[in-house]
């Protein structure tokens, strides 16, 4: 009985909060170790836990017999976007829930959260400060899909997203332009858009039985069931410079009451809907007559005689709202469009690698914005009637 009682005197023992005892161990083990046999033992993901010993968060090393250390759950890697996971962190800045990109040089990029949901009910709440074109928020199955290389449009990102649509276009679809909810690859059904400054995407994920309801301001907008029993990662996109997404984790109490009942309630069949991707952009625009004379309307694309392609938005035969502009030789502008003429946010890219990335006002650039040379030279700042302000 007495070597008993010394074996447990030199045991390292874990417990919650409470004082229950979850494990105790023979020293000496590292405190990933600990982490992993606490894991086992209550379930808790090592990542999500913090031991503390002495009042003090333990963060290394090795520990010896007679610790007593006390398991505290930790979810913010359940909300704080992955920076250093990310293949194009370069382009992001983020402060633990806070994802802006003032340095964005591509089209987009995906962030996703340093930790999955893997069980329980979680809410929460991505508030958009500030969308400059589109944003997508939501869960995906695969880490992967962070970075670049994939479109939450395609089903390669098997994502499940409310996508907020195109802050200044007025037409569109729910593939491109409305708020929409889109599902692996396909737009379902429209949702209210949400691209105004302080908008808020709802967002309750019940892990147990993998339904996902979404709502703008906590006005219902649809749940639905992701298939598969992988754990799901919160997601979301970047993709102007003035972006800035802030994504919270709020107790289950403040969720709004009619999406704790969409949970329950009837939800979207995801076999229905198009393809987002496939054919985007590139149907006919409708041609409408006025007085005597034809114009392009809506979305659809143009090529002419030279191979210069315009896909997007048209009004009154001009280029206007979202589009995109490319020429054969290689010179190619994304962007916002009124008149005929970039107007707005958006990225022209030369055909020796120079870029701009900000604002235009009709063809100039204007407001805030990043031009970055061919040899790699960066100028960033505020920009009058094309010229840099000193």
């Amino acid at each position: 009985m007495a070597v008993a009682d010394g074996a447990m005197a030199e045991a390292i023992r874990v417990s919650n909060l409470a004082g229950a005892l979850l494990l105790q161990m023979e020293p000496p083990k590292t405190l990933e170790e600990v982490r992993l046999e606490v894991e086992l033992a209550s379930g808790i993901p090592s990542k999500l836990q913090s031991l503390v010993q002495g009042g003090e968060i333990l963060d290394g090393g090795e520990l010896t017999s007679g610790c007593e250390l006390i398991c505290v759950t930790d979810e913010r890697p359940l909300y704080t976007w992955d920076w250093k996971g990310n293949p194009d962190a370069g382009h992001l800045q983020i402060e633990g829930s806070v994802l802006k990109a003032p340095s964005l040089q591509t089209d987009y990029v995906n962030v996703v959260t340093q930790e999955p949901l893997r069980s329980g009910v979680h809410y929460f709440e991505f508030v958009l400060h500030m969308v400059g074109d589109e944003q997508w928020c939501g869960v995906t199955r695969s880490r992967g899909a962070a970075g670049k290389h994939v479109s939450v449009r395609r089903r390669e990102a098997e994502a499940w997203t409310y996508y907020c649509g195109r802050r200044r276009s007025r037409e569109g679809t729910i593939r491109d332009g409305k708020g929409a909810l889109h599902a692996h690859g396909k737009a379902i059904k429209e949702f209210e858009k949400a691209c105004s400054e302080g908008d808020v995407i709802n967002m309750l994920v019940d892990m147990d039985k993998r339904i996902v309801a979404f709502a703008k301001d906590s006005r219902v907008q649809g749940a639905f069931k992701v298939p598969g029993t992988e754990p799901l990662y919160v997601l979301t996109q970047v993709d102007t410079i003035v972006d800035h997404v802030e994504l919270r984790k709020r107790p289950l109490e403040d969720c709004a009451r009619g999406l704790l009942e969409a949970l329950g309630g009837e939800l979207m069949d995801l076999e229905e809907g198009d393809e987002v991707d496939e054919g985007w952009g590139i149907q006919k625009a409708s041609t409408v007559v006025r007085h005597g004379e034809k114009h392009q309307e809506g979305y659809g694309s143009n090529t002419w005689p030279d191979g210069t392609v315009y896909l997007g938005s048209w009004r009154q035969n001009c280029p206007n709202g979202p589009g995109e502009y490319s020429l054969n030789g290689g010179t190619n502008f994304k962007g916002q469009w009124e008149k005929s003429a970039p107007h707005g946010m958006g990225r022209y890219r030369w055909p020796d690698g120079k870029t701009y990335c900000g604002k235009y006002r009709f063809d100039q650039k204007d407001g805030f914005g990043i031009l970055t040379e061919a040899n790699g030279t960066v100028h960033e700042g505020f920009w009058s009637n094309g010229q840099l302000l000193e």
